[in-house]
């Protein structure tokens, strides 16, 4: 017999089991086999994220120690943090690797692409999830709708960067 508890929020139901309080909190966990080891799962996914992002991080100091070294620049004054340090830093390693620069410069740019659009999946997953499960609306119906909101709201916001340059 399951137990129902009383939960509170915009768009979950009024009441859910407590065992999917966690499949809740994962939104991925709607596409996952029933047998499947979420935790097993979750902790393979961070200990990947981190130890590429330690790379990553190691690459990125490397090549702005590189520039600092070629330029005679203070690597503070170099390149500033976001998207500086991977349109600016990475091409510099490019430049310098000659014919491997053919391939791996597209390589890399296309999985920059891949992170950027995989982080757009993961942001509007849990709230389709989250509509899904308080309107009772198809997932095509839900994402159909969100992609629209989404394309109304950011082309007033491409509009205003594009014209302040």
């Amino acid at each position: 017999m399951r137990k129902e508890i009383e939960y509170h929020s915009l768009f979950l139901p009024k009441k859910i089991n407590p065992s999917d309080i966690t499949q809740n909190t994962i939104g991925y966990a709607s596409y996952t086999k029933d047998d499947s080891d979420l935790v097993t799962n979750i902790i393979s996914i961070a200990l990947a994220n981190s130890i590429f992002e330690n790379f990553a991080a190691l690459g990125v100091f490397s090549i702005l120690g590189y520039m600092s070294l070629q330029s005679g620049t203070a690597v503070a004054d170099l390149v500033t943090q976001g998207t500086g340090l991977v349109f600016i830093a990475y091409p510099t390693v490019f430049n310098v690797l000659g014919q491997w620069a053919y391939v791996l410069g597209p390589v890399f740019f296309l999985t920059v692409y891949l992170a950027g659009l995989t982080s757009i999946l993961s942001t509007i997953e849990p709230l389709s999830f989250s509509i899904q499960n308080k309107f009772g609306l198809t997932r095509s119906k839900t994402m159909t709708i969100l992609c629209i909101v989404g394309a109304v709201v950011s082309n007033p916001a491409d509009m205003n960067a594009t014209s302040l340059s």
